[in-house]
């Protein structure tokens, strides 16, 4: 495990921030406690959101970091937007521990990797609306949902609406 890397690559996410400087052991053994996955979360706000759909990639100056959905549902449910992004088809060199991907360079083309748009509608009122214009104007094709919180997709509840959409 190298620590270091995965603490640096945490730092970005206001939400994970407190959590790093009280008890750094702690969010680790927690990130070590999930399975990575085939689909991951990159949690962001909207206002990210129309540049890294517009650009097809995300552009970090740091490595990028994709969470296990029940990590983010439990330290980074407060992000307005989770893109899940399908991390078998990332050319990148990507790091793995737990419940966290790193992809090792600062970007990450998602043209082909991304699976589901999930809008945490609470985090902000008409947010779905929003998302969903943002998809149309920009014909983006993966699935929108509307969740109370990131769904476990692999559960058996997974905390869902039924607002959906797939913009084609």
């Amino acid at each position: 495990m190298d620590r270091n890397l995965i603490l640096s690559s945490l730092k970005r996410f206001r939400y994970l921030f407190d959590y790093i400087i009280e008890d750094s052991d702690n969010i680790i053994k927690d990130l070590g406690l999930y399975m990575p996955l085939r689909h991951m979360v990159f949690p962001c706000d909207i206002v990210e959101l129309r540049g890294i759909l517009e650009k097809e990639e995300i552009l970090e100056p740091s490595p990028i970091s994709l969470f296990s959905h029940r990590f983010a549902d439990k330290h980074l449910k407060n992000y307005s937007v989770f893109l899940v992004i399908d991390v078998s088809g990332i050319k990148s060199e990507i790091y793995k521990y737990g419940g966290l991907c790193i992809v090792l360079s600062g970007k990450l083309d998602i043209s082909n990797n991304l699976y589901r748009i999930i809008v945490n509608e609470p985090s902000s009122n008409n947010s779905f609306n929003i998302v969903k214009k943002i998809t149309k104007d920009l014909n983006i094709g993966a699935e929108c949902l509307v969740s109370n919180s990131i769904p476990g997709l692999s559960s058996s509840n997974p905390k869902l609406s039924f607002s959906s959409t797939v913009i084609k």
